[in-house]
């Protein structure tokens, strides 16, 4: 089977809401189907997820890895703090899932404004 990658639209649905994303494709020559392609279809879904994820303000997964790291803080000590359960916060921090409204707002609150976090965790590790 001889193969061609092109630029082609898909829709993907997020719960019931469509997400438009354009990338790249593995197209048999002949058929014009689509071939799996491992790495391009998890790039584009990828595309998908982040435009989500931008639509609806979601927090990024790297934000909370990148939080974490700053303030020496475990997953479990970081869901313990925020009331979460800590199999959840990793499922949004590593697996890309999407936080619950209220999961997404303590964490954007907690990333945007750590203030009152650096006392708090300061006074903790004293």
């Amino acid at each position: 089977m001889e193969t061609i990658v092109k630029e082609v639209t898909r829709t993907f649905y997020f719960g019931d809401e469509p997400v438009e994303v354009t990338s790249l494709a593995r197209i048999d020559k002949v058929t014009n189907e689509d071939v799996p392609d491992a790495e391009l279809d998890e790039e584009t879904l990828r595309k998908g997820e982040a435009i989500y994820r931008k639509r609806h303000n979601l927090i990024e997964p790297e934000n909370i890895t990148e939080f974490r790291q700053k303030f020496g803080i475990s997953t479990v000590e970081l869901a313990n703090l925020l009331n979460m359960d800590a199999f959840e916060l990793e499922l949004i921090e590593e697996d890309g899932f999407f936080p619950t409204d209220e999961q997404n707002l303590l964490l954007k609150l907690l990333i945007e404004h750590p203030e009152p976090f650096k006392e708090y965790w300061s006074a903790r590790s004293a």
